[in-house]
């Protein structure tokens, strides 16, 4: 198990160069990035960054929300909903109604899948093993507590070992990838 608190986390510029977001964790392999979490805020309008053959899931959590305007239409990001859309694809993120914070999985879809489940307490989050599984929880809002360890906001467990424990009004997302297509 380890546990990433919100100080610790990286600052690295937009690939655009419209703003900052703060990487939680990735991984590369010899073809390039295989995956990425990161948090942001979004001030302004603007277009994303690509990111070619890769898939993207995003989550407002904090804030009204937002739309990704794309050729194909319009994606309405609310909050704590999910949205998944293709890193080839042009987007312009519009705010409904002032700034927002986000939560990104930017993953290969070749050779990851990749589910994100928010769960809300009073609740018993699962620990999930199994292959090349790997389960992520990001602690939104609350008490939250694995054993006896109190798990502060905007922390980042990987591969708890033990259940974790949301007290009332507590928010987690769990994210959980696994090697290979349909996995999750």
């Amino acid at each position: 198990m380890r546990i990433i608190l919100p100080n610790e986390l990286r600052t690295i510029p937009w690939r655009n160069g419209h703003g900052i977001t703060r990487e939680i964790a990735g991984d590369q392999d010899a073809k390039g990035m295989l995956w990425r979490l990161s948090l942001a805020d979004v001030e302004t309008d603007g277009d994303f960054s690509a990111f070619p053959g890769m898939a993207r899931t995003l989550m407002v959590i904090s804030g009204p929300g937002m739309i990704l305007a794309t050729a194909d239409g319009d994606i309405e990001a609310k909050p704590l909903t999910p949205v998944q859309f293709s890193g080839d694809i042009a987007v312009t993120g519009r705010l409904t109604d002032g700034p927002v914070q986000d939560l990104n999985l930017i993953y290969r879809p070749e050779d990851i899948a990749a589910r994100l489940t928010i769960w809300e307490g009073p609740v018993r989050v699962p620990t999930r093993t199994g292959g090349d599984g790997m389960q992520i929880c990001f602690v939104l809002a609350g008490v939250v507590h694995i054993g006896d360890l109190a798990v502060p906001r905007y922390s980042t467990v990987f591969g708890p070992r033990k259940a974790l424990k949301l007290g009332k009004h507590a928010q987690v997302v769990e994210i959980f990838m696994a090697r290979g297509k349909n996995r999750t």
